[in-house]
């Protein structure tokens, strides 16, 4: 009975035994959650031999096989970290997320209804770029049915969770869209204010999500066909 237990239990006690190297290379004892796991995985097998759940040895090696294994999984979870929860501990909810970016999104720029402007942040919301779509007629405005040009420009911020957004105006204004005389790249910063971007000539976007159109008695008929 006792030689049978040591074999089943034998995974068990490899995983338990203490990891000499890391130990050393740490150069700190095993931490108190270490021993509350050992401890609580020996209370396991002991009340799995005293309430007689298991009847015959083939059921009891397949019980303390499986405690041996859940075990060993509690101890790789403590120790990988010298001590602390390392990954395989970690709640999926609690997995790093990407940052949600007051920046990203869909905006609407009211000077140039209709066409596309949408930012899209890298995973840290440090980093991204705007992309944009103008209407190849010279149009203010874009229609489902007008032909467009597609743009694109980066953007930087400096945390975050910075109100601020730093971008390069090269060939075209950002705002007006108009072709710039001096071709020269230029930085500009603009700043969020709460419901979208505010750029430095007073023009704003409009996060889509937060935007409320002004109430009006006039019917626009345009809006059936913006894109």
């Amino acid at each position: 009975g006792s030689s049978l237990d040591d074999r089943a239990s034998a995974p068990f006690r490899r995983a338990m035994a203490p990891n000499r190297g890391a130990q050393r290379r740490a150069g700190r004892p095993l931490s108190q959650a270490f021993v509350a796991a050992v401890l609580l995985a020996l209370l396991a097998v002991l009340a799995c031999r005293a309430c007689g759940f298991v009847a015959s040895g083939v059921d009891r090696r397949s019980a303390l096989r499986t405690l041996g294994l859940v075990a060993a999984a509690q101890a790789v979870a403590l120790t990988a970290g010298g001590g602390e929860p390392s990954a395989l501990a970690v709640d999926g909810d609690q997995a790093k997320k990407k940052y949600k970016s007051k920046f990203g999104g869909d905006f609407i720029d009211l000077n140039h209804p209709g066409c596309k402007r949408t930012i899209f942040m890298n995973f840290d919301g440090i980093g991204g770029k705007i992309v944009g779509e103008d209407n190849m007629e010279g149009k203010p405005y874009c229609e489902r049915m007008s032909k467009t040009q597609k743009w694109n420009v980066k953007v930087a911020l400096d945390s975050a969770t910075s109100d601020e957004i730093t971008f390069t105006e090269e060939g075209r204004s950002m705002t007006t869209r108009q072709r710039k005389d001096n071709g020269t790249p230029v930085a500009v910063t603009a700043k969020w204010d709460g419901t979208g971007i505010v750029f430095p000539d007073g023009s704003k976007w409009i996060r889509e999500d937060l935007y409320v159109p002004e109430k009006s008695d006039v019917p626009v008929m345009r809006a059936q066909f913006a894109r």
